[in-house]
């Protein structure tokens, strides 16, 4: 097994899906629940388990969180947590992870999911399993709960 044949064309930005897509407000991934000044985030439709997000850098194509400037890099983070937080709040997980993998689509983006008492995986990382659909009711509470926190005053804020 080895990198995808068109690997080095999704490097560049007229190569990238996650360019090409624009900023969605409901792709095939999952619900919008969050759209930042240079990020968007998405609750997974489908997983292993509940309070999986991934937030996409929306500037220009990046593939690698080094290639951010300074004032790139603290807005960008300063999202990702916001929508931690909320999320956190929300689910009250046992704890929560924060990946970067740029192995798998090739633009900066953050995984977050939380970690449950009754978690799969205890003490490792999730796999990249894609699991069931989650329930399309549930999802879509789950996704107006993380929307309202997001717009309250406490976490509408922190950025």
């Amino acid at each position: 097994m080895g990198w995808t044949p068109d690997w080095r064309s999704q490097l560049r930005p007229e190569g990238c899906h996650l360019c090409a897509e624009g900023r969605p407000e409901d792709p095939q991934r999952g619900p919008r629940i969050f759209a930042g000044r240079c990020s968007d985030a998405y609750l997974s439709r489908a997983g292993i388990q509940r309070g999986w997000a991934t937030v996409i850098w929306r500037g220009r194509h990046v593939v690698e969180p080094t290639e951010l400037t300074s004032e790139e890099a603290s807005a960008f983070f300063a999202e990702v947590l916001r929508v931690l937080q909320a999320m956190q709040a929300h689910y009250e997980p046992l704890t929560t992870n924060l990946q970067m993998l740029g192995n798998n689509s090739p633009h900066l983006h953050a995984i977050l999911s939380m970690r449950f008492e009754d978690d799969l995986f205890p003490n490792q990382p999730i796999p990249p399993l894609r699991g069931e659909l989650f329930p399309t009711d549930e999802l879509a509470r789950d996704a107006i709960a993380i929307r309202t926190l997001l717009a309250s005053a406490q976490f509408r804020d922190m950025v």
